[in-house]
């Protein structure tokens, strides 16, 4: 380990959809590199595929296992006030999707917000909770 903090990691630009490899790189290179990961929730919102990310055998192994309790997520959810999908809803009808080509939650269709809504669903995610936010 290089870091002895945990990296956080981003997608700061609302419009620019980073590919399931890029995602992929950035939390092996961290697993890898820091004490942890910390996510932000727009990394899961606007990245198409996370949950794909996520199951990779290679980052399951070390998050459920050799870096037990290293995968965090940045927000007010670790204590049960706001799920993501929560989140989600709450945001405004103007928020723009960068997996949907920068279009906004309003424009979206039913089977775009099933897919975002099944990708936030946070039981099929090992964060730790209790994470200082």
């Amino acid at each position: 380990m290089i870091l002895k903090e945990r990296l956080f990691l981003a997608n700061c630009d609302s419009v620019r959809q980073l590919s399931q490899e890029e995602v992929a790189k950035r939390l092996l290179l961290a697993a890898a590199f820091a004490q942890g990961v910390v996510m932000s929730v727009n990394l899961l919102i606007d990245n198409n595929g996370i949950a794909d990310v996520l199951a990779r055998p290679d980052l399951e192994i070390w998050y459920r296992e050799e870096g037990a309790g290293s995968l965090s997520l940045r927000g007010m959810f670790s204590d049960g006030q706001l799920s993501l999908v929560d989140y989600f809803n709450a945001l405004p009808p103007s928020y723009r999707l960068s997996r949907l080509g920068g279009r906004t939650k309003a424009a979206m269709t039913q089977a775009e917000r099933d897919l975002i809504l099944r990708d936030l669903d946070r039981k099929a995610y090992p964060f730790e909770t209790g994470h200082p936010r």
